[in-house]
């Protein structure tokens, strides 16, 4: 049983609907999973521990390439995209999307009070 929003969409350039709170939830999730891999101090371990590992790489190996894209928002955001839309598929991976979204919309209105 879906409210009336559920029901309100977003039209594509093929004319697809995609529901507004579906677009929403997965834009937050994609941006929180893009600055957890990139920026959030859970996971400078693994981002030291690949740096460490592609430390003597050449230029343009495929060494020094994953070490530059896990420091790269733009780069790790696509891979997120499809994570995240592979993900709400499922009804866990929905759930997880969801949990995703609430904990980035909790950040940016974190931030939002700093600024005041």
């Amino acid at each position: 049983m879906g409210t009336r929003l559920d029901r309100v969409a977003v039209r594509t350039v093929r004319g697809m609907a995609i529901p507004v709170v579906r677009a929403v939830r997965v834009g937050l999730a994609v941006h929180r999973l893009t600055r957890l891999v990139v920026e959030d101090e859970i996971m400078r371990p693994a981002r030291l521990a690949v740096d460490e590992w592609a430390k003597d790489a050449d230029m343009f190996t495929p060494r020094e390439r994953v070490a530059t894209l896990i420091q790269c928002k733009r780069c790790v955001s696509i891979w997120a995209a499809a994570a995240v839309i592979a993900l709400e598929a499922t009804r866990p991976g929905r759930i997880l999307t969801s949990i995703l979204a609430a904990s980035d919309a909790g950040i940016l209105l974190d931030l939002l009070e700093a600024d005041e």
